[in-house]
């Protein structure tokens, strides 16, 4: 909180972050009870420890403070017999400021626990500090990195991540938002599916992009150039990326291909 700045009106911005905090919330875990949890436990903490905030946007200062309460949770479960926090995560996503905390590394013991109970695992990385940023979000061998568009800038770097199959989840519209690249035609995403880097084409949190799925495709064959097939085949991909068990990875392909089949620009891929 900044100086001077009366208790009541901190308390009224943190309270306008409630509707995003649940989504958010929501999105870190399949039960509703453990993620109203988690932001109740997150308010508290937040009204506490008010005198640490100091300026910025408190809807960050509060995903960081739920996050982190969360990674409690899990190692907390890792700590119990027969019971795995498979239940109702399938990975942790270590995501935040990355300018103020630009090394990964500092997340190892976190994310090396995930592992050795059976989660994967997927980092943010390139919102900013660009390709070098991706780089080293590489040290920690995520599965799946979250942004990371301008990796297109080290042709090294786009090698790697074709030949390791890290896949990218880019999301075209947030990262003309937030100002990673400056127009929907700039976008990397076609030029790096065509350098055989696995990809996969996402909303982000729709706290953050007001887009939808459908609006995303549009614009990725209408703005970014992607051809029909091209759009097809990120879509099937996505199955492979997917954190689920193979008999739903089967079952959502059947039904993937099912429906392309139906389709005359679709059918002969």
């Amino acid at each position: 909180m900044t100086k001077g700045t009366p208790l009541a009106t901190f308390a009224k911005s943190v309270e306008a972050t409630i509707p995003a905090l649940r989504r958010y919330a929501r999105a870190l875990t399949r039960d509703s009870d453990i993620a109203d949890d988690l932001v109740q436990d997150t308010l508290v903490r937040a009204l506490r420890s008010e005198h640490l905030f100091h300026g910025g946007e408190i809807r960050s200062w509060l995903y960081t403070i739920l996050t982190n309460l969360n990674r409690n949770r899990l190692r907390s479960l890792a700590r119990r017999p027969m019971l795995s926090p498979l239940e109702d995560n399938d990975a942790p996503d270590l995501a935040g400021p990355e300018a103020r905390y630009p090394d990964p590394e500092r997340h190892r013991p976190a994310i090396d626990l995930a592992r050795r109970i059976g989660l994967h695992v997927t980092l943010h990385a390139g919102e900013w500090g660009g390709s070098a940023q991706v780089r080293r979000a590489l040290t920690l061998d995520p599965e799946r990195i979250a942004h990371g568009p301008l990796a297109i800038d080290d042709p090294e770097l786009v090698r790697e991540l074709a030949a390791t199959g890290v896949w990218l989840d880019l999301c075209p519209t947030s990262n003309v938002q937030a100002g990673i690249v400056p127009t929907l035609a700039d976008h990397p995403l076609a030029r790096l599916l065509r350098a055989g880097v696995r990809v996969t084409l996402s909303t982000d949190d729709l706290t953050v992009a007001d887009v939808s799925l459908s609006d995303e495709y549009v614009r990725a064959v209408e703005h970014i150039g992607l051809t029909v097939r091209e759009l097809w085949a990120v879509d099937l991909a996505a199955l492979d990326a997917a954190f689920c068990d193979d008999p739903t990875r089967d079952r959502l392909r059947a039904q993937f291909l099912a429906w392309g089949g139906s389709i005359p620009e679709l059918a002969a891929t």
